[in-house]
């Protein structure tokens, strides 16, 4: 992954849009990590996965409070977060 400055990315926007094609760039503010750019190809991909990964933590919610209303003994090994908690977690 290659990483640059804001003011490179500033000076090189072409040539950090052409590389953010075969792998993501980080750009860096201040010394910091601010921003990434990529691929719209593999920006569609990463929100298809996330789709994905939020309709299976919602079946696996439903699935527990479907068993805790029926008095099964269901219990997932591992604990969900909430939806709010779950998104910023992804945000991030």
């Amino acid at each position: 992954m290659q990483i640059v400055t804001a003011a490179h990315a500033k000076a090189k926007l072409g040539e950090m849009l052409d590389n953010s094609q075969l792998e993501p760039v980080i750009i860096t503010k201040n010394g910091r990590e601010f921003a990434v750019v990529m691929s719209s190809r593999r920006y569609k991909l990463l929100q298809e996965l996330e789709e994905r990964l939020e309709n299976e933590y919602l079946v696996q919610r439903d699935l527990e409070a479907e068993s805790v209303r029926c008095g099964a003994a269901f219990r997932v090994s591992y604990n969900f977060p909430s939806r709010s908690e779950f998104r910023k977690r992804s945000i991030k």
